[in-house]
């Protein structure tokens, strides 16, 4: 098979492209720098070219923070389907994120898996989540455009990833938040929902592999996932973590979360990100996560390897 990887030259990518070369697939790594074709997806120069004769995509590029993030991800995602389409690529295997899912409509305790829908809306969303949320709704809208019929309809697998984290790599996401040395620690109860990187290249490749009946949105994490307080001890473990940090429960959090959206509200303002129903439902409410779905659709097996990494560094 012939494959395009954006991103290749990322975190995710090195290992997918790796991988995906380890399996036999020809590869076509498109990024910025690194090897293969310089592409810029937010320009749609030469992206075409560049993907003729291509089997599938895998799309792992994504603009992660800055005030432009919203419209970085969706002129990218615009490009990269728009080149699709001219070059006939018939299979997508989207990164996208479970940031996504509605989790502010369930409760503490809840099991998070692919039954989960995403969310209705960007309401209560953080902008990396409305960025993911829209590159999901414009993949889905480029797999139904497909006029050949069945046999030649194309394939959509999104992978919505958990934090995905390696040897010296984790996201202070769950932790709270600070300033400088001083911060406030949002506790709850709950698993995290990591991801190892090599996993997730790993479920890039099965995806590509598996037979199109089980095309979908797929959750994965890691089995045996952490608890908030392994994780904030392996965050401490990086330094990645305040040197005096105030202790507070989710609910508690939650409640002055909701105040202070009150506030804004009738301020006429908009309030910081932190403080959004959605951003403080998937952080900080205890929750659980299952991967049974996307383990049985891509015969895939992530393994629990949080403690061994985080052991090990």
């Amino acid at each position: 098979m012939r494959v395009a990887i954006t991103g290749a030259s990322g975190f995710v990518g090195v290992p997918t492209l790796a991988a995906a070369r380890a399996a036999g697939h020809e590869v076509v790594p498109l990024s910025r720098s690194g090897e293969g074709p310089r592409v810029d997806l937010g320009e749609p120069r030469g992206l075409a070219e560049a993907l003729r004769g291509c089997d599938a995509v895998v799309h792992l590029a994504a603009a992660m923070t800055g005030p432009d993030l919203e419209a970085a991800n969706a002129r990218m995602t615009e490009h990269l389907l728009a080149a699709m389409r001219a070059a006939e690529v018939p299979c997508l295997v989207l990164m996208s994120s479970l940031s996504v899912l509605d989790v502010a409509a369930l409760s503490a305790g809840a099991t998070v898996d692919d039954a989960v829908p995403r969310a209705a809306s960007d309401a209560g969303l953080g902008p990396y989540a409305r960025a993911k949320r829209a590159q999901e709704e414009a993949a889905e809208d480029w797999r139904r455009g497909d006029p050949r019929g069945e046999d030649g309809a194309r394939v959509l697998f999104s992978l919505r990833a958990g934090l995905v984290y390696g040897p010296g790599r984790l996201a202070p996401a769950h932790a709270g938040f600070g300033v400088g040395e001083r911060g406030l620690s949002v506790l709850h109860g709950g698993e995290v929902p990591v991801l190892h990187v090599d996993a997730a290249a790993d479920a890039a490749l099965r995806a590509l592999e598996a037979p199109r009946a089980r095309e979908g949105a797929h959750l994965l994490v890691d089995d045996d996932l952490p608890t908030q307080t392994e994780y904030l001890r392996a965050l401490a473990s990086l330094g990645a973590l305040p040197g005096w940090s105030l202790p507070i429960p989710w609910r508690a959090f939650a409640m002055l979360a909701g105040a202070a959206r009150g506030a804004t509200r009738l301020a006429g303002r908009q309030g910081p990100e932190t403080f959004r129903a959605g951003s403080v439902a998937a952080r900080y409410r205890p929750l659980h996560f299952r991967n049974d779905a996307a383990k049985a659709a891509l015969d895939w097996a992530p393994g629990a390897r949080f403690s061994a990494t985080f052991r090990a560094s």
